[in-house]
């Protein structure tokens, strides 16, 4: 039987595959953005990649269901949080072909939404940290650091898809930042922080009845939060189970999901709840819970007896752990301490999440995948540092019948402050504005707002928007700032390469090619190097666009 693992970039898919290989499915992978270790697992029969539903969903939806339809799949197998809301969001179109992997609405819904898990944990008298709802730009005296946390982890909203982090904010000025790229999508709830060891409760139910569970403790937690690299299996705590309880029957959940809890010194406080599979699944399989088989329907006792006081690993992320540990307290006998756990392997009370001996290439390729990117990287660099020193362009020559795009990184600065100066002072020209980075509807900086006002520039509407929501056949020229904007867009449309031009250069009345000057991002500067940043677009823009 063919299974599809849909966006499988955690590794909760590797252990998924591994486990239905054995049980002589025939696993289709379909990843999102880049490869992981599963791409070169021999538990997947086929790997594939489709498009990105960040750029574009609807080509992405119409070339998913036609995938699912050509190889015949018979079970989707979601793994992440997008993952999730693509299925439902297609799930009248792919109950067709076949079985969704997926929980009850109503229990998603919930789960998914921060602010609603909250509303219902007070209704059950569960704790849960304080928190405030902030709908705007505006909020109340609060104490720092705090978390901030969109009351979503992922959106589908108008055929767009959105992806949103939670951040530690330290003064009002880092709250400011954040609350500008993400409040005109959705809510962001400032949460206290709470001091205790983060304990997830793993639960498969069957109308609102808890069929099997697992415990996991964290033991290394990252410093700025995410997943825990090691984790230990532990009984349950009577009251920790009164309150999952609880919040299963109130949900009436059918389904797997993650309850995420602190344990406090006094009680367990409720985080929030993860509607998909955990990056630690290998914990609950090497503890006897097979969660994968349950949810496709498989209840066989061999699929369900929990054993507690085991322990499972990310190597690479406890790696990356126990140095940052070292170089935080200077003391090396923590490196000690950590090869002494290893010990733990020999006498089968540890699992590693990704080296298997029967599954050896993403054990070495977890590592060259990182290689590979970091490699990409430098020689992403050297190639824009030939550039500043050897780069040379074709004169910029303008005409008002040109459709012109301006392009930068985010589109909150100076992509921004570009196409409202030229639609201000030079409105006989067609002009709009987009980004490289894949974050729709933010807002200006707090600097750049105050900065373009001086410039009689007025950015208070202004929303970001990405390039690929444009179709850049339409613009005669692109016009970006430095040459990482120029590379990013030529990446992503080398058939471009004739259209775009660095906004800034020497002007020459004899050369026909002519060397660019950048225009650097001004973000997270100082107002006054806002204030050249601008002052330089607008000088360009003067020489430019006098026709």
């Amino acid at each position: 039987m063919n299974i599809l693992l849909l966006a499988s970039n955690d590794l909760a898919a590797l252990n998924s595959a591994r486990i239905f290989k054995k049980q002589n499915f025939r696993v289709f992978n379909i990843y999102l953005t880049r490869k992981t270790p599963l791409n070169y697992s021999n538990s997947v029969f086929k790997s594939s990649f489709i498009g990105n539903p960040f750029y574009d969903y609807k080509k992405f939806k119409k070339e998913l269901l036609n995938y699912v339809e050509n190889n015949a799949i018979k079970i989707v197998f979601p793994i992440n949080d997008i993952a999730i809301d693509i299925i439902f969001d297609c799930k009248k179109d792919l109950n067709k072909y076949c079985q969704l992997i997926i929980p009850n609405e109503k229990a998603y819904k919930i789960a998914r939404n921060k602010l609603e898990t909250v509303k219902l944990a007070k209704k059950l008298k569960i704790p849960v940290a304080d928190y405030i709802v902030i709908q705007n730009l505006y909020f109340p005296r609060v104490s720092y650091p705090c978390y901030l946390k969109p009351v979503s982890s992922t959106l589908i909203n108008s055929n767009k898809c959105y992806s949103f982090d939670v951040k530690k904010v330290n003064n009002k000025s880092q709250m400011v930042s954040f609350l500008r790229e993400t409040i005109n999508i959705l809510p962001v709830m400032i949460q206290k922080i709470i001091e205790g060891k983060g304990v997830g409760v793993n639960v498969f139910c069957r109308k609102g009845k808890i069929i099997s569970f697992t415990v996991n403790k964290r033991i290394h937690e990252p410093l700025n939060g995410g997943g825990s690299s090691y984790r230990k299996s532990i009984e349950i705590d009577m009251t920790l189970k009164k309150y999952v309880e609880s919040l299963v029957s109130a949900i009436n959940l059918d389904g797997a999901m993650m309850f995420e809890f602190k344990a406090t010194k006094k009680n367990f406080v409720l985080m929030e709840i993860n509607p998909r599979l955990w990056g630690s699944l290998s914990l609950s399989t090497f503890s006897g819970v097979n969660f994968p088989m349950l949810m496709i329907g498989n209840t066989d006792l061999e699929f369900d007896n929990y054993k507690y006081g085991l322990y499972s690993r990310n190597l690479r992320k406890d790696i990356k752990w126990v140095f940052i540990k070292i170089l935080k307290t200077k003391n090396i006998y923590h490196l000690l301490n950590w090869l002494l756990t290893f010990r733990r392997i020999f006498i089968n009370k540890e699992v590693l999440d990704v080296e298997d001996v029967n599954d050896i290439k993403p054990s070495f390729f977890q590592f060259y995948i990182l290689f590979e990117e970091n490699l990409k990287k430098v020689l992403f660099i050297f190639y824009k540092k030939m550039l500043q020193i050897r780069g040379k362009q074709k004169q910029l020559k303008l005409k008002e019948s040109h459709k012109l795009l301006f392009v930068c990184k985010g589109n909150i600065n100076r992509s921004a402050f570009a196409e409202n100066y030229v639609k201000n002072f030079y409105p006989k020209f067609n002009c709009d504005s987009a980004g490289s980075l894949c974050k729709r509807g933010r807002m200006t900086t707090s600097e750049g707002l105050l900065t373009a006002k001086k410039f009689n520039v007025d950015l208070n509407k202004h929303v970001s928007k990405v390039i690929y929501d444009l179709n850049v056949n339409d613009f005669d020229k692109i016009l970006v700032f430095d040459w990482d904007n120029y590379l990013s867009i030529l990446k992503i449309y080398p058939d471009c390469i004739h259209k775009v031009f660095l906004l800034n250069y020497k002007f020459s009345k004899n050369n026909l090619f002519v060397r660019p000057k950048e225009i650097s991002d001004p973000i997270g500067k100082s107002r006054a190097f806002y204030f050249e940043c601008f002052k330089q677009i607008k000088y360009s823009i003067d020489k430019n666009f006098k026709v």
